[in-house]
């Protein structure tokens, strides 16, 4: 069960590894830790580390980042649990929401529509693009 370690909220470190080691494991489950992360979204704890490092799409189907201008990672400054698992899902599904909270938010109003928007995604949408994909209860 995915849920959020101790070491990802706020400690007053510079940067802790551990947070983008766990990152990378959720964005390692693809399109079948959707419904997972998505119940787990709602999340506004501080993280220990503002920094959430993305492959660049663009530059894994096959353009060379050099040759291509674009970079190898795309890097993003989440403050919140809630902002870097929206990042992750953005990564993930493609779709985003109106107004993304990737880089953080001004306020929690902005991540609570955020959540919302990925919830009704996950009922609405999610299982008619995913048939095979593992259902989850609310």
């Amino acid at each position: 069960m995915l849920s959020a370690p101790d070491f990802l909220i706020a400690t007053g470190q510079p940067y802790d590894e551990r947070q983008v080691a766990i990152f990378e494991k959720i964005v390692e489950y693809g399109v079948d830790g959707v419904p997972f992360i998505i119940k787990r979204i709602n999340d506004f704890r501080p993280l220990a580390t503002q920094w959430l490092p993305l492959p660049n799409r663009r530059a894994l189907h096959g353009q060379e980042p050099r040759r291509s201008g674009f970079e190898g990672v795309v890097q993003y400054a989440p403050e919140k649990v809630v902002d870097a698992l929206a990042a992750i899902l953005n990564y993930l599904t493609r779709q985003s929401e109106s107004n993304p909270i990737y880089n953080g938010a001004p306020d929690d109003s902005i991540r609570r529509d955020s959540v919302v928007f990925w919830q009704n995604y996950l009922k609405d949408r999610f299982y008619a693009e995913n048939p095979g994909a593992c259902r989850i209860s609310w």
